[in-house]
C-alpha cells in the first residue's frame, strides 16, 4: 500500500512539473490553455546569451520584447543557443512544430512554433 501511494505521488509530481513554463513569473498554464506557442530569441549582450520571448496568444501581448521566459521567481532565463532553449521546452512538454524566418536584418533570426505534447 505504501509503495502504491509513493508511486502515485511521484507520478503526480512528475505530471505537474511537465508544463511549468513561466512567462514573466507566471505559470503559463495559469494564464493560458494554449496548444501552441511561438518563441523567439532576444540577444542579451552583457551575458553573451539569448533570452526567450514567449507568445502564448494572450490578449495583452504588446510587442516582441514582452513576455520573457523566466523562472518561478520572475528572473529572466537565458540560453547560450536556441538548441538549449528548444531542449528546455521539450523537457517541459512542448515540441518543435515549425520555423518562421524573420524578414529583415538577419537571415539567422526567426520564430519557432511549438506544440504542447499530448
Amino acid at each position: 500500500m505504501i509503495k502504491s501511494i509513493l508511486c502515485f505521488l511521484l507520478l503526480f509530481v512528475g505530471f505537474s512539473l511537465c508544463a511549468q513554463i513561466y512567462v514573466d513569473g507566471k505559470d503559463i498554464k495559469s494564464v493560458s490553455n494554449s496548444h501552441y506557442i511561438i518563441i523567439h530569441t532576444v540577444i542579451i549582450p552583457r551575458e553573451l546569451a539569448d533570452a526567450i520571448v514567449v507568445d502564448y496568444g494572450s490578449e495583452d501581448y504588446k510587442s516582441r520584447d514582452d513576455n520573457y521566459l523566466t523562472d518561478s521567481k520572475g528572473k529572466m532565463m537565458t540560453f547560450k543557443t536556441i538548441v538549449g532553449a528548444l531542449n528546455y521546452f521539450e523537457d517541459f512538454g512542448w515540441i518543435y512544430e515549425d520555423f518562421m524566418p524573420d524578414k529583415g536584418f538577419s537571415e539567422m533570426g526567426g520564430r519557432f512554433l511549438l506544440k504542447r505534447k499530448e
